[in-house]
């Protein structure tokens, strides 16, 4: 049997999460804030960003994607541990570079390794999910062709909504590019976007908290009401009131479910700034 490798993007929130991390390697984006760089998770994690914006609005922090020689010095890594075969899983493509600078390493690679890149076309723990699923496989004597294939499925019916109390990272970071109806008048209603067929789409818009979160979880309802089994995700700021509140309003839609919760990676974090709250599903 061949040994396999799994080789994901930190935007993924894999780093967050207790899970068994054997067969996997973390390609790693970086945070820019006042000219320093800071490589994602290892350098600055979701906390400690969230605190230094939260606390300076003036901050406007910037993403490095990975580059070709941080893609190549992980599957060096595989090469040394024995590895026959790497499918590299990324950030949704429309969203950053990940991809294509994966896609250039396969293509040029000249080694042992069979590498294999895989889209996402989603981002955050939506994007952790495909790495998780193509881990759990890999456990059950999977190859990367069947591993595809059932993260093709997952991809049909993957989906995240995101609230944000502050547009002005969006704005400044150029997100806003399918939501231009939020910008000027409407900077002071929260935003629910959505991460759809890989990209930030505009959803919808209200005046508070407790509203989105309740337009999110009816229209979620919605879409998961015909499928035999699915995951509910949240992905956070940090925001411990916001949280539980959060998963109490779940709860009354969908008692009992499990959620699989994580922060917003700081790199996500650069668009989304403090406050903000992904809740999302996922068919089993």
């Amino acid at each position: 049997m061949k040994k396999i490798g799994i080789l994901v993007t930190s935007t993924s929130s894999i780093d967050y999460l207790n899970i068994e991390k054997e067969n996997l390697k973390v390609v790693r984006l970086k945070i820019i804030i006042d000219e320093k760089e800071y490589t994602d998770f290892t350098e600055l994690k979701a906390e400690n960003f969230f605190d230094k914006i939260s606390k300076d609005d003036k901050i406007v922090p910037r993403t490095s994607t990975p580059n070709y020689s941080e893609y190549m010095n992980c599957i060096k890594q595989f090469e040394e541990e024995g590895y026959q075969e790497v499918l590299i899983i990324t950030i949704s493509s429309k969203m950053s570079n990940s991809y294509s600078v994966a896609y250039s390493v396969a293509n040029e690679y000249q080694g042992d390794l069979v590498l294999k890149t895989y889209d996402s076309y989603s981002a955050s723990i939506q994007e952790g999910l495909f790495g998780i699923k193509a881990l759990e496989m890999l456990k059950d004597g999977k190859n990367t062709d069947e591993i595809i294939q059932t993260l093709d499925e997952m991809k049909k019916n993957n989906k995240m909504y995101i609230m944000v109390t502050s547009l002005r990272l969006l704005i400044k970071n150029g997100r806003l590019s399918t939501a231009k109806g939020f910008i000027g008048k409407m900077l002071k209603i929260k935003p629910i976007l959505v991460v759809e067929e890989g990209e930030v789409k505009e959803f919808g818009k209200v005046r508070t908290v407790k509203k989105g979160i309740e337009n999110i979880l009816n229209e979620i309802k919605k879409e998961v009401e015909n499928f035999s089994d699915y995951l509910l995700t949240i992905a956070h700021c940090g925001d411990l009131d916001m949280i539980e509140s959060i998963k109490i309003e779940i709860n009354k839609f969908f008692p009992n479910k499990d959620i699989i919760e994580t922060p917003i990676t700081p790199v996500i974090g650069c668009h989304t700034a403090e406050k903000a709250i992904g809740i999302g599903y996922c068919k089993k």
